[in-house]
């Protein structure tokens, strides 16, 4: 975001003083006589307009309500991107009087084409991110502003519907390339949310694995000067890229075709998961090694609004055996023995697992790559429980032993103070329990 700088209009100066908590109010600014849009909405050396400066000095509403009643621009943007909407969104703490009162500003001007709604939902920065966005992450803002995030939301479907878009979508969706290249004549359809996720044609045709679409989608938008390439812009609210999508997906060929045109492989979405996160999440050991062979790192955590997973971790909850054997390959013994926030490794994922696949052993092949790894059978989580304890719990004998054979103790005790050998007694596997209890 871009902050003020010392080269401002009259009409910033008279704002700005609010910055500095002076006296300065909106009886100071000059009458209708005075001024116009055109001062309004004149930019400093950093395109800051006084309704970014008067956003910024605090929301002061009777400022704001002079400002917008003079026609000051609520959609005008600076040399970030931001416009004053996204200010106003990123203010911490939440200025939603500041939110509603631009967007009132924009609907009394509104020629019924949801002009307050792509504003909020559609307008991106520098950064790709649209107003809405910004709060995330802020949950008093979230809270306060996600009823009219919500509501605007439902009108900018209803002008999609007026504007026939479902046509674009499900060509996106059924590769029908023809449709696609007549919408593109628009250049606003490159980059407008055509899903309920936020989703854009790009993360669409992605999605369905039509790379062809995607090809010719990546070649529009290169024709516009975007500060953000299209194939890491961010959909709103869950922050999913084209690739991200691809990867969540399992369609190889359209990743490949956005990691040609640069797409980051490390990007994040809302809650910090990276594509090779999702692709471990789902298993797709192919798109596993695509970005791995692509750069991707293997070593980001989800944020604070997961669990604090990697993509091993994912790997491994899952009982993706042959994901995981592509994310152990070199990984250094710090990845093996990360914890997540409840305290859980990448092993003890796997031990705990209930994603049992076919008739079982899945789980013994995964704890036997994390193993071989270097992965610490002597570990336990918040409960008190280890990797024994829980395979133990389930009845899983080719697991008990795998875990025995890699030197797991049977003596630990969880924190009700049971063995792993009572663990498995309590759950009805008796010839599991008398193994253990032979050791």
């Amino acid at each position: 975001m871009v902050l003020p700088s010392s080269s401002s209009s009259r009409l910033i100066d008279m704002v700005r003083p609010l910055d500095a908590g002076s006296a300065g109010s909106a009886a100071a600014l000059p009458g209708p006589a005075g001024t116009g849009a055109a001062a309004l909405n004149a930019g400093d050396a950093d395109g800051n307009t006084a309704l970014h400066h008067a956003v910024l000095a605090g929301a002061d509403p009777d400022m704001l309500d002079w400002l917008l009643r003079h026609d000051a621009d609520p959609t005008r943007a600076n040399a970030a991107g931001d416009t004053p909407l996204h200010l106003a969104f990123a203010m911490r703490p939440p200025v939603p009087q500041a939110v509603r009162m631009m967007v009132r500003h924009l609907d009394r001007n509104d020629a019924g084409e949801a002009c307050a709604a792509r504003a909020v939902l559609v307008l991106r920065n520098r950064a790709g991110l649209v107003p809405a966005a910004l709060a995330r992450g802020n949950n008093a803002g979230e809270a306060m502003l996600g009823s009219l995030v919500r509501e605007l939301a439902g009108d900018y479907r209803r002008w999609l519907a007026r504007c026939g878009a479902g046509a674009l979508t499900t060509a996106l969706e059924c590769g029908d390339a023809a449709t696609v290249r007549q919408w593109l004549a628009d250049p606003q359809w490159l980059q407008a949310p055509l899903t309920t996720g936020g989703h854009d044609a790009l993360a669409i045709a992605a999605a369905h694995g039509h790379t062809d679409i995607v090809r010719l989608l990546l070649q529009a938008q290169g024709s516009h000067r975007a500060a953000v390439p299209a194939a890491d812009l961010p959909a709103f609210a869950g922050g999913e890229t084209a690739l991200m999508c691809a990867a969540a997906a399992g369609q190889p060929e359209a990743a490949a075709a956005l990691i040609e045109a640069g797409a980051r492989v490390d990007a994040t979405d809302s809650r910090g998961r990276t594509p090779l996160m999702l692709a471990a999440l789902f298993g797709d050991a192919g798109m596993v090694r695509l970005l791995l062979q692509a750069g991707a790192r293997r070593d980001p955590r989800e944020g604070s609004a997961g669990a604090g997973w990697t993509a091993l971790c994912y790997a491994a909850a899952g009982l993706h055996a042959e994901a995981v054997d592509l994310l152990v390959d070199g990984a250094q013994s710090e990845e093996l023995q990360r914890r997540d926030a409840a305290m859980r490794t990448p092993l003890l994922l796997a031990a705990r697992s209930d994603e049992l696949q076919g008739e079982g052993g899945s789980r013994a092949a995964t704890l036997s790559l994390l193993l071989q790894a270097g992965a610490s059978p002597e570990v336990a989580d918040m409960a008190g429980m280890t990797p024994l304890m829980y395979v133990g719990q389930a009845g899983d004998m080719p697991s008990a032993r795998r875990l025995l054979q890699a030197g797991a103790s049977l003596t630990p005790r969880d924190a009700t103070g049971r063995t792993a050998a009572e663990l498995a007694d309590g759950a009805g596997h008796a010839a599991l329990a008398r193994m253990l209890q032979a050791g």
